[in-house]
């Protein structure tokens, strides 16, 4: 394993900044821990986008976050057509800028989102091995939440609420200088991938760039020296494996520092149980099946509590219709919170609820859950389902549905003999470690580190793909 001194510098390429409330299933949180690991051994350098609504757009910016150096590129929060946010000709000049900045060794690119689909592409040029990481269906369609890659099942994808006019541009740039707080990016972040906010008026966005970015993800996979999933559950019985040879295919799971692991939790309960949920405020999250399985269980005098930790502020139109979907009083909102806090809010409950309906990074909350001896409630198509079947620590979900979810419940209100065993103490050898993970990843980097002979030819995707369509309409013509 390399030493401290060693040469070996790998580019992490992000979707938000580290400290973004809006990524996905605690991401950044569980990148950060590993990097700890990481850091001492060999040298990284982030690179991710800041939203902003003020112009100039697409600046580097050198920043350092927690002793790690670091790129920032200033992106609009919405852009002006839907092909710029997975064909981007301004992110892949900044990116083709970034790799010639150090002698990097190979690149992991753990999104794309807020990137550009070429990047692949402009890596193998420079003779840079590339990782990827995929730990949802956001690749598959422009809706990441949605795990069913089939076209013709989803509703069509309106332009609303990922391109700007000029005077969204103007209102928005005055709401950021004249509040006193940070801007919250929580709808870019993740309210626009949703199915819920595309109930909206705006133009649909047309099916031949759906097409184009479909080829864009094909085309993209050949450039990869290998892809990282945290569980085969998102791998198998999709389209990424027709898309992807097993060769290819790295499973690295998620894991928490041993410390985290606890035993002090108290053993008897003498009240009904406390039910938590930390996730996302959308549809896609489970969270209404959740609400009416609780409106059931109050209508069977089951006295069971349930505390939903997720952003309110940025997400008043479901916020308001959860408040409206809740008929029971023990349904309590508390917003979100810090990732830093996960332990003090696990805390507060006995068991966690992921009833999530779509592939996501979920293992490490699950892990955090197990750790304070909570039981975990998953569903079964997901990483943490997957998780709760290996350690036996909670239930899974197969359906998912208001009445199962409330049959769970009523299930471990009756049996305190199995919440015990559920909740028994834990010890750290049974869990994944960020040191593991730390480990696998290095190894990982090494292995895809072959040495590549540079081309000379630095032409990026977006510019073969442009040179294409150019030769396709001249013929046309």
């Amino acid at each position: 394993m390399p030493s401290p001194a060693s040469p070996f510098h790998v580019l992490m390429v992000l979707d938000a900044p580290p400290e973004e409330p809006g990524t996905p299933g605690f991401f950044n949180a569980w990148l950060f821990e590993v990097l700890g690991e990481i850091t001492p051994q060999i040298r990284a350098t982030l690179l991710y986008p800041r939203m902003t609504a003020a112009s100039p757009f697409y600046r580097i910016q050198r920043e350092t976050y927690r002793g790690i150096e670091a790129f920032a590129v200033r992106i609009p929060y919405r852009y002006a057509s839907f092909r710029e946010t997975f064909a981007n000709p301004e992110m892949e000049r900044v990116f083709a800028e970034v790799i010639k900045e150090a002698p990097f060794s190979t690149v992991h690119f753990f999104s794309l989102r807020n990137h550009s689909l070429g990047y692949p592409a402009i890596a193998h040029e420079a003779g840079l091995p590339a990782v990827l990481s995929i730990s949802d269906g956001w690749l598959l369609h422009p809706f990441r939440y949605c795990g069913n890659h089939e076209r013709n099942s989803l509703p069509p994808l309106r332009l609303a609420p990922f391109v700007a006019s000029p005077l969204s541009f103007v209102i928005r740039t005055l709401e950021d200088r004249l509040t006193r707080r940070s801007p919250n990016w929580w709808f870019e972040e993740t309210g626009r991938y949703s199915m819920f906010y595309h109930h909206t008026d705006g133009t649909f966005v047309e099916e031949a760039v759906l097409a184009e970015r479909a080829r864009c993800v094909v085309e993209m996979f050949p450039y990869l020296r290998m892809v990282h999933f945290f569980s085969p559950i998102l791998y198998q019985g999709t389209a990424y494996r027709d898309l992807i040879p097993e060769t290819h295919i790295s499973f690295i799971p998620q894991g928490i520092p041993a410390a985290r692991v606890v035993d002090s939790r108290p053993f008897d309960i003498d009240r009904s149980l406390s039910f938590g949920f930390i996730g996302d405020l959308i549809p896609e999250e489970g969270i209404f099946e959740l609400i009416e399985a609780f409106n059931l269980l109050r209508e069977r005098a089951i006295p069971s509590s349930l505390h939903i930790y997720g952003e309110t502020f940025g997400n008043a139109a479901i916020f308001r219709l959860l408040k409206e979907t809740a008929r029971t009083s023990e349904v309590f909102f508390h917003g979100a919170i810090d990732y830093r806090r996960i332990g003090a809010i696990l805390d507060t409950i006995d068991a966690l609820i992921i009833p999530a309906r779509w592939p996501r990074p979920d293992s490490w909350l699950a892990l955090q859950a197990m750790a304070r001896r909570k039981i975990v409630i998953a569903a079964a198509k997901t990483a943490a389902g997957e998780l709760v079947k290996k350690m036996r620590r909670g239930a899974v979900l197969k359906e998912g549905d208001a009445a199962e979810i409330a049959r769970t419940i009523t299930d471990l209100e009756i049996d305190r003999k199995r919440v015990y065993y559920l909740m028994r103490v834990a010890e750290s050898g049974q869990f994944v470690s960020s040191t593991a993970n730390a480990r696998d990843l290095i190894a990982l980097y090494q292995r895809v580190s072959a040495r590549m002979k540079p081309k000379s030819d630095e032409t990026t995707l977006s510019r073969r793909l442009g040179r294409k369509r150019t030769a396709r309409s001249r013929r046309k013509t």
